[in-house]
């Protein structure tokens, strides 16, 4: 589209050597993907049932305690 602008975007990795460190860092990226799918499916339940989007209150109250 006209006028669209898009902003760089910087991606680090990281090697990590300790085998503990890993497990833990792997299981928190899954958390935050389930609870940013989550939110996700809230968007998209709101526009498929033309609803306001939740708001930042909401999506909170509803991920509280998704990812344990």
């Amino acid at each position: 589209m006209a006028g669209d602008v898009t902003l760089p975007l910087k991606t680090f990795r990281f090697r990590v050597k300790d085998e503990t460190s890993g497990k833990k860092l792997d299981a928190a990226a899954r958390e935050v993907n389930s609870v940013w799918n989550h939110c996700n499916g809230g968007k998209r339940h709101a526009l498929k049932h033309n609803q306001r989007w939740p708001g930042k209150s909401e999506l909170q109250a509803s991920t509280r305690g998704l990812a344990r």
